[in-house]
């Protein structure tokens, strides 16, 4: 279940970034601003996700979610073969926008499928590596897809001919619409802790609040924390491309191959050492995941703020490569220390209102927020570097501060959740 549900947010996160591979030729063919560019990199994947991850949130908990994932990821591969016919702006705004529709369907059943396949103890792992999907997506999409972007216009029946970019999304989809086939065949597993057989039956977004908000002293600060994390990986990762080739007059495949070699060479043991320490710490302490993420972000400070000013490539990718395994680190483990606190009926709607929340702020603001400094503020698109260096020095403490305050009243609840241990079948 793991291995498939990873391969699926790998899919997903591949779809979901290779806009920002592909920024400049996109910019220059569809002659966009940073800002305009910026909103096809982040609203109009994020605004879509959040509106149909209210929907997915229920139907995970309620459903069969091996469905609602061969579904989900059947409309997003879709839309992103049909963002490659897009000739306008808001043409290809709009099928970006029925890729955040069908990805708000995987998070919330993929993350209750793997809870109910682990004891609580083992948990942070195994998300951890579903979550590691979002850096081998990525890295994928940068290493794999910037080789293949052909060079010269591809002719295709019926379309014509098709500039590398729009060729470039129209073979992308094919690989998730083979995939949701395959998803059918899993079997649902049984649903394990339930809060009480009052609640099991049919709970709704309603009670989902009416819980959160009875421990908002947890999911405030938790909430604020992992907003900052999403920021700190949403907004410079959209600019990167942009960062290389303005600052230093690389290419779109020299970016994409450092980027890709990166993101697996420190991304992906990032990962894995995030659930490696979350399950150690859960070992000793009840909020063993909350101190994970906390000691990952503390290490991020440093590199997210000084890495943009070096004066070298070499030297900027160095800074990088301690981002990606410092986030990796943290915030794939949102997921789980969401599933420590939340009981498994309410479980899939929680994480579809933490996936909405990090997706709005960080994939829909990020990116923005660095484009309308560089654009409004700066005033000169080759100062993007000291955008990057406003941006997290603001962005990257405010997470740590707010995710140590969560610390205390997070134990307290996972020491609470060790009397939920109602079972039904899947």
């Amino acid at each position: 279940m793991t291995g498939a549900m990873t391969t699926a947010y790998i899919l997903s996160f591949l779809d979901r970034q290779i806009v920002n591979l592909l920024a400049p030729a996109i910019k220059r063919d569809l002659a966009l601003t940073d800002v305009t560019l910026s909103l096809l990199q982040g609203a109009a994947f994020a605004v879509p996700f959040v509106t149909l991850g209210l929907v997915a949130g229920v139907l995970a908990d309620r459903g069969r979610r091996t469905r609602l994932v061969a579904l989900g990821m059947s409309v997003w591969s879709l839309m992103t073969s049909l963002c490659g016919t897009a000739r306008h702006f808001w043409v290809l705004f709009g099928f970006r926008a029925g890729v955040g529709v069908g990805e708000a369907m995987l998070g919330p059943a993929a993350v209750s499928l793997i809870s109910d396949h682990f004891p609580a103890a083992r948990r942070p792992r195994a998300l951890a590596v579903y979550n590691m999907g979002t850096t081998l997506g990525a890295a994928l999409g940068y290493i794999v897809i910037a080789q293949l972007i052909p060079s010269q216009p591809v002719n295709v029946p019926v379309l014509g001919p098709l500039p590398p970019w729009q060729a470039t999304f129209l073979v992308l989809g094919i690989p998730g619409l083979i995939f949701a086939a395959a998803v059918l065949l899993l079997k649902e597993p049984a649903r394990r802790g339930l809060m009480a057989q009052s609640m099991a039956t049919a709970p709704g977004y309603r009670d989902a609040l009416r819980f959160l908000s009875s421990r908002r002293d947890v999911f405030i600060p938790l909430a604020i924390g992992m907003a900052c994390l999403g920021l700190v990986v949403y907004g410079p990762a959209s600019q990167t491309t942009l960062f290389f080739t303005r600052t230093f007059g690389w290419t779109i495949k020299q970016v994409g191959r450092i980027n890709g070699l990166l993101l697996l060479a420190t991304g992906v043991p990032g990962a894995l050492f995030g659930g490696y320490l979350a399950t150690r710490l859960r070992l000793r302490h009840a909020n063993g995941t909350l101190r994970a993420i906390l000691y990952a972000t503390l290490l991020l400070i440093v590199p997210a703020t000084v890495a943009w000013l070096l004066p070298t490539p070499n030297l900027v990718w160095l800074g990088i490569a301690l981002q990606n395994f410092s986030i990796a680190s943290s915030i794939n483990l949102g997921t789980s220390a969401i599933a420590d606190v939340t009981p498994n009926e309410l479980r899939g709607k929680v994480i579809a209102l933490y996936s909405i929340m990090l997706t709005l702020l960080g994939l829909g603001l990020g990116p923005t927020i660095i484009a309308v400094i560089t654009e409004y503020v700066l005033h000169d698109e080759k100062l993007i570097r000291y955008s990057l260096v406003i941006f997290s020095a603001v962005v990257a403490p405010l997470g740590a501060i707010s995710l140590r305050s969560a610390l205390r009243p997070f134990q307290r609840v996972v020491e609470e959740s060790a009397g939920w241990t109602g079972v039904k079948a899947g």
